[in-house]
């Protein structure tokens, strides 16, 4: 509603601005010969052409600081969105999926180069439906203010939550940033029972590099039931994930 109401007052001022453009530009030179015209009240020492050569002189001018001032404001925007890109490739931080940690405090490693891991992963035990992943940052500086939201393409009510434990401030390079993830917050206990179609999960990961410029990453996550096993989901987890800038506008 808000954004709505601003498009709406943008647009008058648009409008309004246009309007007095065109009075200014045209109706300006009208009135001066309409009233040269009536040729009454206060009388001058020059004439229609005269006054209208001055209009012309000043009207130019008013174009001309309106030209410059638009240019100095494209340029300083350009100037500053230079900055932001020579800042955003110094000093940059990037997670890779490390470690996945099951309750039953089994650690299960990703090989440096792998790009993906497929977990076979049971859930006969009310504790076991979380799992803890740390992410490594193996990127050239901290990141400040580590941020993180959940969200799985699924038709059930759950999809739009997870459990998350506190982030840190920042976390240095070649540190580990520890995420919770519940299993259950996409999947209900009948669909452990009796099956589902696959899941599509994404963690979205956001951060900051020590001049402020922001990055995103998103580490998908696929979740399946396995055919003919009792409460038993494979989650296929992407290591490496493409790393997207958000705050260069």
């Amino acid at each position: 509603m808000k954004e709505k109401l601003k498009k709406h007052k943008m647009l008058i001022y648009i409008m309004l601005l246009i309007l007095g453009v065109i009075i200014f530009v045209l109706g300006v030179p009208l009135i001066i010969n309409e009233l040269y015209k009536v040729n009454a009240g206060y009388v001058t020492l020059w004439d229609a052409s005269d006054v209208l050569s001055f209009y012309a002189v000043i009207l130019s001018g008013i174009i001309s600081i309106g030209i410059l001032l638009v240019t100095i404001r494209y340029n300083a925007k350009e100037t500053a969105h230079q900055i932001k890109l020579t800042l955003s490739q110094q000093n940059v931080p990037f997670f890779i999926v490390d470690n996945i940690i099951t309750k039953d405090n089994e650690k299960i490693s990703l090989q440096p180069y792998n790009t993906s891991k497929l977990l076979t992963y049971t859930l006969n035990k009310p504790e076991n439906n979380i799992l803890i992943l740390q992410f490594k940052n193996i990127g050239g500086g901290p990141a400040i203010s580590p941020d993180c939201k959940i969200r799985a393409l699924c038709c059930t009510p759950q999809c739009n939550t997870a459990t998350l434990n506190q982030l840190p401030l920042y976390v240095q390079r070649d540190g580990i940033l520890e995420i919770s993830y519940n299993v259950l917050s996409f999947l209900s206990q009948n669909a452990i029972e009796h099956g589902f179609s696959p899941i599509q999960s994404t963690i979205l990961l956001t951060y900051k590099n020590t001049f402020g410029i922001v990055y995103s990453q998103n580490i998908a996550l696929r979740i399946e039931k396995k055919p003919n096993v009792p409460r038993t989901i494979t989650i296929l987890v992407t290591m490496l994930s493409h790393q997207s800038i958000s705050s260069l506008k």
